[in-house]
């Protein structure tokens, strides 16, 4: 049985809620393309750590992460390093 397929709310998710209030004040889709790709990439897979500071929100919270690795860019610098080490 397939599931229904619909668009994601923000407001339904509580891990989207943070993320739609972020990603709010910028429209321009290239920006927005470039900033996820360099998270992605560059600070989780590659390690470049000095670009949390200017790609994550100091009040950013990842509620599927474990506590040590959950809140602000330090969260994040924990979860790529924990992603890194596992491959």
């Amino acid at each position: 049985m397939l599931l229904e397929s619909r668009p994601i709310r923000y407001a339904e998710s509580p891990a989207l809620r943070g993320f739609a209030a972020m990603i709010a004040p910028m429209t321009d889709a290239a920006t927005l393309r470039q900033n996820i790709s360099d998270m992605i990439v560059r600070l989780l897979a590659g390690g470049e750590e000095e670009l949390a500071a200017s790609l994550i929100h100091p009040d950013f919270v990842n509620y599927e992460a474990d506590p040590e690795r959950r809140a602000g860019p330090a969260g994040v610098l924990a979860t790529g390093r924990w992603l890194r080490s596992c491959f």
